[in-house]
């Protein structure tokens, strides 16, 4: 695989290659500690030191040695993701890292070894486990592409491991912001041959309704476009989707969608989404009286309030920017703004059965004069909060909409 960065043919071409170099390789070799290509591998060695004991076990008496081991060591989950690694907090490794069958890491004084069956230290430290991958991944993945299904393997679980790195994926760096959904294509091909579904702007097509209220955590929009406001894409940082299980009904129904890609991958750069969705609104108000962004959020004194025509909302909705920054008060502001001019809906997704009856809904703006809505965040709703029940609310009644 060799990538000419300044051409852009020759990048999606050879960039689109990463899932059969890599799920093919017999050994990854990474330079996990290098903070660019002039690194190299090596680097003073570091080594623990060693308590020696008396100790006895099943009955045999001898000499042992105990170290200090790290609480992030001890933590396997943890530890396993090498956060301290300038590799692992570049958006490309990722997939790197989950395609690749074994891999050599050389880190910060010793060397690593993972493969599908545990990750070991040079220094002896070893863990029954490795890096999450796609369930189900093949072990070898040939350059046609051929099938290679594991039907043992749920669909429930695939989706699992998929939002798992989703969520991992989020707060990785890119060089280029524009890379957001290729430095993922190749683990996303996997998935579209397992789940046997359309691949929308980072989506999955079957599944629209359940992953549209994907929640926003340490996440800001990104200046320049590169994917419709419905898609985790189209944001930077921590994102989270969870599995809906049976509790939930859907309310809403897309009806179409339009994908534009700007070249040949079908899982790489997007210009431009569309979502045509039907489902039940409630017209929003965002009150900033008493509103102070300056104000700890110990409590939701000075926080924006949102409600509807008639009440206000108890819930508070999770906004799309970083609520928990050093620079909130500023990232608030600056989201107050963006909405000036903007006419605010919740579209309600899903009804939950679970206990009390709530709702599931996207809070998205309509500018006006306009037909077409963006996402701003998502919040919950319930029956008393509305003032009636969008679950009783006819098919026909339910407006049709575009986002964007």
């Amino acid at each position: 695989m060799c990538i000419c960065q300044d051409d852009y043919d020759d990048w999606e071409r050879e960039s689109a290659r990463m899932l059969s170099v890599y799920a093919n390789a017999y050994l990854t070799i990474n330079a996990s500690k290098g903070n660019d290509s002039s690194s190299g591998l090596f680097y003073k060695s570091s080594t623990r030191e060693y308590f020696e004991f008396e100790h006895t076990y099943g009955g045999i008496r001898g000499r042992a040695l105990a170290c200090e081991v790290p609480f992030e060591e001890a933590m396997q989950h943890a530890y396993i993701q090498l956060k301290d690694d300038p590799v692992s907090h570049r958006g490309w490794t990722l997939q790197e890292r989950v395609l690749s069958r074994r891999t050599l890491f050389y880190s910060g004084g010793q060397m690593m070894f993972e493969c599908n069956h545990g990750f070991r230290k040079e220094d002896g430290w070893a863990i029954d486990g490795r890096f999450p991958r796609i369930s189900s991944q093949p072990q070898m993945v040939s350059n046609d592409q051929t099938k290679d299904t594991d039907l043992s393997v749920s669909t429930s679980e695939l989706l699992r491991s998929w939002y798992q790195l989703l969520a991992t994926y989020g707060g990785r760096k890119l060089t280029k912001p524009s890379d957001k959904l290729p430095a993922v294509s190749g683990l996303a091909s996997i998935m579209a041959e397992r789940l046997n579904d359309e691949y929308v702007a980072g989506h999955w097509r079957s599944l629209l309704i359940t992953e549209l209220p994907w929640q926003p955590g340490d996440c800001k929009r990104v200046p320049e476009y590169r994917a419709p406001s419905w898609s985790w894409a189209s944001v930077d940082g921590g994102i989270g989707i969870r599995l809906k299980g049976s509790g939930y009904s859907p309310l809403a129904e897309v009806l179409d969608v339009k994908v534009n890609l700007k070249g040949t991958n079908p899982y790489g750069e997007v210009t431009e989404g569309r979502l045509l969705i039907q489902g039940p609104m409630q017209r929003l108000c965002l009150s900033t009286e008493g509103w102070d962004p300056d104000r700890p959020r110990l409590s939701s004194k000075g926080s924006l309030v949102l409600c509807t025509t008639s009440t206000y909302l108890e819930t508070r909705p999770q906004y799309d920017f970083d609520a928990f920054a050093d620079d909130r008060p500023r990232l608030e502001r600056k989201f107050v703004q963006s909405l000036d001019g903007l006419e605010l809906y919740a579209l309600i997704l899903l009804a939950c059965s679970h206990g009390e009856d709530h709702y599931i809904a996207l809070m998205i703006g309509r500018e006006q004069g306009s037909g077409e809505y963006r996402r701003v965040g998502i919040l919950t709703l319930t029956d008393e909060t509305l003032g009636w029940k969008p679950g009783e609310q006819r098919k026909g009644e339910r407006p049709i909409i575009t986002l964007i």
